[in-house]
């Protein structure tokens, strides 16, 4: 076995977008807005006012780490970006990539809580500061815009009062956020669900807006610089049509706040679902901490209770793939290991945790081992691999049981074992399903094998592999960034 290490590796994996750009000189061509889906609520509006000007806008939605994790990226542009929250643009956009970016509305973070529960009685006569010892909710900390904002704030508040070592928050997963004592989201969210509490005649939730957590969502609508000329026009003209008088007034009807409220007179009396909103409140917002260190506690949130992964990546290098296939692996996933992609780190690997890479065909080809971060391993291990030419027919089974076999050694409490399959073709030699399924449940039953799939792969028989080992199923043309995320043991929703 050939090992590589070194102790500089600094990985980012995002979640993978395959989009074509072109200009908006011509009608139907198209426009790209990599966004939060907090503002899907426009995405008619906006679409059909491309239509008026001959473009076709497409919402590319995302949270906003993903979101400013793909700014930091040159291989997967888009024309305009729209996260829930400024830090993020700030923290992604460090090659200055954005311009012209304007706040389209505002909505702070709140709190919600049932008004009927003793918490929600009580907290409305008391200070409201960040409270202690109850049971909070969170929305997704890389797939949202109020999760990570708010997680960091508390976390800082936390980590100041020293009060135990347990965070005292986790994140929703799809569950009734009412089912918990307090959970947090945009103010414009909460009073989405009083307006459908209040259909059902059912008690709606108490807004709290907590003077030591409370952060504004801002909503920041930005160009890339690299766009071309005809795009920065159309951009000019939808801020324009956005920041109208009309489109304002719906935006305020949605439960968002206006930027330009004042400036524009608009009266929002008319308007049902911004009755809802405490205008006479003077808002506060509490500060954020500086770039790196708001990266470095959200990479710290992000790793809470992550075990070390072991995975054996097995890269079909059989006859079917030819060269271009062997390049589409390389260049789509093995390269995001060996490219530092700019400060914001959504995941990456630990000191601890082992990739072992291995070619197969009818047999194994080679083995390479990297224990992360180390760029120049990755970088040396992706050169290696260019070099092997592919050959010979396709044993899928022979090459999971080897690699079944590497990463099973250790303390699987302590260990995040798995195996990854990465293929375009199927199982033409060697052992058949039958006989690998009866060794597996003999010697290996509980490591998952994933399944990462290209062009004209064998998906059936890949299905199969990945419901006997629980393992998990992913298209290798765009959720490359998911199926790293899995294989090094993050489990953030």
């Amino acid at each position: 076995m050939k090992t590589f290490h070194s102790g500089s590796l600094r990985l980012s994996i995002f979640l993978s977008i395959s989009i074509l750009v072109a200009g908006c000189s011509k009608a139907g061509d198209t426009f790209i807005i990599l966004s939060s889906r907090e503002h899907s609520f426009l995405a008619d509006h906006v679409t059909s006012f491309g239509k008026k000007h001959g473009v076709a806008v497409r919402f590319i939605y995302r949270g906003d780490p993903e979101i400013a994790a793909r700014l930091s990226r040159d291989d997967e542009p888009c024309d305009a970006i729209w996260p829930l929250h400024r830090i993020w643009l700030d923290c992604g956009d460090y090659q200055g990539r954005v311009t012209g970016d304007t706040s389209i509305m505002y909505s702070p973070v709140v709190a919600g809580v049932d008004k009927n529960l003793q918490l929600g009685r009580r907290l409305s006569k008391e200070k409201l500061l960040f409270p202690s010892g109850y049971e909070i909710k969170l929305p997704s900390l890389v797939k949202s815009g109020s999760g990570a904002v708010s997680a960091i704030r508390m976390y800082e508040i936390f980590r100041k009062t020293g009060a135990g070592k347990k965070l005292p928050f986790t994140w929703l997963t799809g569950e009734n956020p009412r089912t918990s004592e307090m959970f947090f989201a945009t103010e414009a969210e909460i009073l989405r669900i009083n307006r459908g509490l209040a259909k059902n005649n059912m008690p709606q939730q108490l807004l709290l807006y907590l003077d030591n957590v409370l952060v504004i969502a801002d909503s920041p609508l930005g160009l890339l610089r690299e766009s071309k000329k005809e795009k920065g026009e159309f951009f000019t003209k939808l801020k324009k049509y956005l920041l109208s008088k009309e489109m304002q007034k719906f935006i305020i009807g949605k439960g968002r706040r206006s930027p330009v409220e004042n400036h524009l007179k608009i009266d929002t009396r008319d308007l049902p679902a911004a009755s809802g909103i405490n205008r006479n409140r003077i808002l506060s917002p509490s500060r954020l901490p500086v770039q790196k260190e708001f990266l470095e506690i959200f990479q710290k949130l992000l790793r809470r209770d992550k075990k070390i992964s072991r995975c054996a990546l097995l890269l079909d290098f059989s006859q079917s793939m030819k060269e271009e296939g062997r390049n589409s692996i390389l260049n789509s996933l093995i390269k995001r290991f060996a490219v530092s992609s700019g400060p914001v780190k959504l995941y990456e690997p630990t000191i601890d945790d082992r990739l072992i890479f291995i070619p197969f065909s009818h047999l194994v080809r080679d083995e390479f081992e990297a224990g992360g971060p180390a760029d120049s391993s990755f970088s040396s291990i992706m050169s290696k691999l260019s070099n092997i030419e592919p050959r010979g027919a396709t044993s899928f089974y022979g090459a999971i049981l080897h690699g079944l076999e590497k990463v099973k050694a250790g303390d699987k409490k302590a260990a995040n074992p798995s195996v990854l399959l990465v293929t375009d073709g199927s199982n033409n030699t060697g052992i058949d399903f039958k006989g690998f399924k009866d060794e597996y449940r003999e010697k290996y039953s509980g490591i998952p094998v994933h399944g990462l799939y290209f062009q004209n792969a064998d998906r059936d028989e890949i299905k199969k592999i990945t419901g006997l080992t629980g393992g998990k199923l992913f298209d290798g043309t765009s959720q490359i960034d998911e199926t790293i995320r899995v294989i090094l043991g993050y489990q953030c929703k």
